[in-house]
């Protein structure tokens, strides 16, 4: 009991200073483990330590009652009564077998005397110098004539002897007389006394055994450090699994403490990757989450300030070209009346003339492209837009082969339909221009369908098989102003692209050299 609480003293100590100087360091989650390593130190600790020592008092106090000191000596001495008692009856037989030979001839029958002999044992083999009863009846009851008992009696150790012989049980005395003469009797002895003496003889040794097992566990306190052993390993398992549980939760907050520096920085790409479950997990993959999203709305800001810069050049440079052509419209309009009307001039005027209307296009383009009208949703099928664009297409003099996989149970979207139908024919017009310089001439594919797992989701592909772009067009071609065309003005994707966000959609391309685009949008 005095090792167990000078162990648990001890133990209670160096928690202490440890727990103190984890909370000395100064790095950030280290005070969050010394929190948790003493709660969970005072929960489990604090009942397993009575708890131990009343289980330890409890067997120790079990052991002394059910093992009571001096029990082995009673047992001792109730054999040696029994041995005792047997013997004095075979002296009282043998004392008087020498004083009054008929008085203990008579006895023999009553005391159911089976044999008497006297030899000597300074020979080999003893000699018979008297013998009461048969010789062969006396060797083979007698065990004096085994070598090992023999010796036994030359040295006087023997006093009596117990042996049994066709279920039956003798007891054999001992008288040592001079000149190394031997008195030995044998009698019967009452089964029901040999059983006695029998358990007697195995209690004792059961209880010298269990003595040695209370000698080592009481005495020698083996429970105690048994106990003590029980409370220094639970308190080491009970630290392993408070730092680890405080690891698994300050490391991951700690990275994302470092990622909303790096994010407060300026780095909006930035990722937390640390191995987490439950809500630290849910907290990381949400922070993961909110940086993608921050990501794609600064690219979103940027398209839309970059977006409003060149709708303002647009503005100013449709308002310049606007007040430049009204003057040169009426001056041309001038040559045509005052000058003779040859055919080198006719042709000249016809020619300013074409430029100034190309040059009023133009001025449209970027009034449009600058003015984008606020939409007006309303319900309407997609389906019905793009038939309409199709059959209107159609109709043109060399128009391709349209491919239309409609789907008929699709959701009616709530969406500007002049604007998407404005935003839908600029893609078919595109892919029947890129469709013209192909090789081979394929259909187009238009494709709309419900997004899987996604009910409110409405998927649009229009697919062409033309001579496709490689990834430097590609990467341009939401800019405004980016044109392959040689009289393109670069204005048509980018107005597709603002109308699609304006839908709160998304559009994407992929395309591939000679092996075609296919435009995806996602209303």
């Amino acid at each position: 009991m005095n090792v167990f609480l000078f162990w648990i003293i001890l133990i209670i100590l160096i928690l202490v200073v440890y727990l103190f100087m984890l909370f000395r360091r100064s790095q950030p989650g280290f005070r969050f483990q010394v929190k948790l390593i003493t709660i969970f130190i005072l929960l489990v600790l604090i009942p397993a330590i009575p708890l131990t020592t009343f289980v330890s008092s409890l067997l120790t106090r079990g052991v002394e009652i059910f093992l009571p000191s001096g029990v082995d000596e009673s047992l001792s001495v109730s054999l040696e009564i029994i041995k005792s008692q047997l013997e004095d009856k075979g002296r009282f037989w043998l004392d008087h077998y020498q004083t009054n030979r008929a008085l203990a001839t008579e006895m023999a029958a009553n005391e159911k005397i089976v044999y008497f002999t006297r030899f000597r044992s300074d020979d080999q083999t003893p000699e018979i110098i008297e013998i009461s009863g048969s010789e062969t009846h006396t060797s083979q009851f007698s065990p004096i004539y085994n070598t090992e008992r023999l010796e036994m009696l030359k040295r006087r150790e023997a006093t009596s002897f117990f042996f049994a012989k066709d279920n039956r049980f003798f007891c054999e005395v001992y008288q040592y007389q001079s000149n190394a003469t031997i008195c030995a009797v044998a009698f019967e002895v009452d089964p029901k006394l040999i059983d006695a003496k029998d358990n007697i003889t195995e209690t004792l040794r059961i209880y010298n055994s269990l003595s040695l097992f209370k000698k080592s566990i009481v005495e020698g306190q083996i429970i105690w450090g048994i106990a003590t052993l029980f409370i220094l390993l639970l308190t080491v398992i009970t630290i392993y699994t408070a730092k680890t549980l405080a690891r698994s939760i300050s490391e991951p907050i700690q990275e994302l403490t470092k990622g909303m520096q790096r994010v407060a920085e300026g780095d909006s790409q930035t990722q937390v990757d640390v191995k987490a479950r439950d809500e630290i997990k849910f907290l990381v993959d949400s922070f993961n989450q909110m940086t993608r999203d921050l990501k794609i709305s600064q690219q979103k800001l940027m398209r839309a300030e970059r977006l409003a810069a060149w709708q303002d050049i647009a503005r100013r440079v449709s308002h310049e070209i606007k007040n430049s052509l009204t003057p040169l419209g009426l001056s041309i309009r001038r040559l045509w009346n005052n000058l003779s009307q040859t055919e080198s001039v006719a042709q000249s005027l016809a020619t300013m003339q074409d430029e100034v209307e190309s040059l009023r296009r133009m001025s449209e383009a970027f009034s449009d492209f600058a003015r984008m009208p606020q939409i007006k949703m309303q319900k309407q099928d997609l389906n019905e837009i793009i038939q309409s664009l199709v059959t209107l297409f159609s109709a043109e003099p060399g128009a391709p082969e349209f491919r239309l996989n409609l789907d008929k149970n699709l959701p009616i979207v709530n969406c500007d339909p002049m604007q998407l139908r404005r935003a839908f024919q600029n893609i078919i017009k595109n892919a029947i221009e890129a469709n013209k310089e192909a090789a081979t001439k394929q259909p187009i594919t238009i494709n709309t369908s419900r997004q899987e797992h996604q009910t409110e989701l409405v998927k649009i592909d229009i697919i062409d098989k033309g001579k496709g772009m490689d990834e430097q067009v590609l990467s341009n071609i939401f800019e405004p102003y980016f044109t392959t065309k040689a009289r393109g003005m670069g204005l048509g994707m980018a107005i597709v692209k603002r109308i699609i966000e304006d839908h709160n959609g998304d559009i994407e391309i992929s395309s591939q050299p000679g092996q075609g685009t296919r435009v995806t949008m996602y209303l």
